[in-house]
């Protein structure tokens, strides 16, 4: 009898959960969960699946980014590009309160201006 040797792509079955390794500590990533008074207790493998989805979504969030980033033949990613990607994807706009566009100086003066109320004589 001959053992045919297992390739990289043929994992073992596995006799229980592995430990795994996230970006973000899930202990944190709970106690953010909790916060919200609507949400009861947090089972641990919950808190696992919103920090792997945590991390797919700034991974995403940062390709867009970079792509901006890249665009305007820079090597270093700015507030700029992360606000572009906000308002260039659908997928992102939900962020558009958090992350406003920039604007140049005299825009943002103005606009400052007209937001604040008259002063009283």
């Amino acid at each position: 009898m001959s053992e045919t040797p297992i390739s990289a792509t043929q994992a073992p079955e596995a006799a229980g959960p592995t430990p795994t390794k996230v970006p973000f500590p899930v202990g944190r990533v709970k106690t953010i969960m909790r916060e919200d008074k609507e949400v009861g207790p947090v089972a641990q493998e919950a808190a696992l699946a919103v920090t792997y989805a945590t991390e797919i979504f700034l991974q995403y969030l940062a390709e867009k980014s970079f792509e901006n980033t890249r665009d305007d033949g820079r090597k270093v990613l700015g507030y700029k590009d992360v606000a572009k990607a906000v308002a260039d994807n659908v997928e992102l706009m939900f962020l558009e309160d958090i992350i406003p566009p920039t604007l140049p100086p005299r825009q943002a003066s103005e606009a400052k201006n007209k937001a604040a109320p008259p002063a009283d004589p």
